[in-house]
Parts: structure tokens; sequence; C-alpha cells
């Protein structure tokens, strides 16, 4: 059996809750602007539906996962060098001078291996750079 909890909000945490809620609401109501806004017009209404695809663009991410994801895509990125490596001396380390569809499949799967790791890494680290440049655009807003 599951327990209830209760969850008390302290003065200080209720106000930060209502600003991070304002917050997440000017972001999604300049989703929708930006999407439906026609020049003239003085006023765009937003549906649910609005909010539900603009919500899509606003999806909170746990560090920890990312910095998970990036030691993954470092290991893979890793382990695809040292089976590019092995897919290019294969010969040298069991003496064979013909061609062999193992080589071809370590070098193969290494180079994949690899772009995957480090597309991804740079997929986060762009990521990241969006988030915080998204974060100054909406702190210079703010400070208007």
């Amino acid at each position: 059996m599951e327990k209830e909890y209760q969850v008390h909000y302290t003065d200080a945490a209720n106000e930060r809750l209502d600003s991070l809620k304002s917050e997440y609401v000017e972001m999604l109501e300049d989703i929708v602007k930006d999407r439906k806004h026609v020049p003239g017009d003085k006023f765009v209404e937003i549906t649910a539906s609005d909010l539900e695809q603009a919500s899509q663009y606003l999806k909170i991410i746990a560090p920890r996962k990312s910095e998970s994801l990036r030691l993954v895509l470092v290991l893979y990125s890793l382990m695809g060098v040292a089976m590019i490596i092995a897919g290019l001396f294969y010969p040298f380390f069991v003496a064979m001078l013909s061609e062999s569809p193992q080589r071809l499949m370590l070098t193969l799967g290494g180079a994949v291996l690899s772009a995957a790791g480090i597309f991804g890494y740079f997929r986060i680290k762009q990521r990241e750079a969006l988030s915080k440049l998204d974060r100054a655009i909406r702190e210079h807003k703010a400070n208007k």
C-alpha cells in the first residue's frame, strides 16, 4: 500500500512557485503568439490545443539525466574510436593479410558509434547554450 503524504509549501516556496508559473505562462504565450499572430490583429486567441502544442517546446530536463547521458556518449565515442583502431589494425592482430568481413564490421561499427556519440554530445551542448540564451533573453525582457 502506498502512503499518502501531505505537501506543505513555505511562504517563500509559494512565492517562487507563483513566479515559476507566471514565467511558464509567459513562455507558452510567447510561443503561441509567435505562431498565431497576424499583423493588424489586436489580439491572439489561445486554445487548449495551442497550449498543448506549445508545451511540447517546454520540457524540463533533469540535470542528472543529461550528465549521465553525456557520460554514456563519451563512452560510446571512446568505444567507437577503439573499434576503428581495432578494425584498421585487425589484420596485424590476427596476422591475416586477406580482406575480412569482421574488419569491415568493426570499422563501420566504430565509425557509427563515434559519430553518434559526438553528435549527441554536441547536441546536448547546443541545447544547453540555447537554454542559457533563452534565460538571458527572459531576464533582459524582465529588466525592461
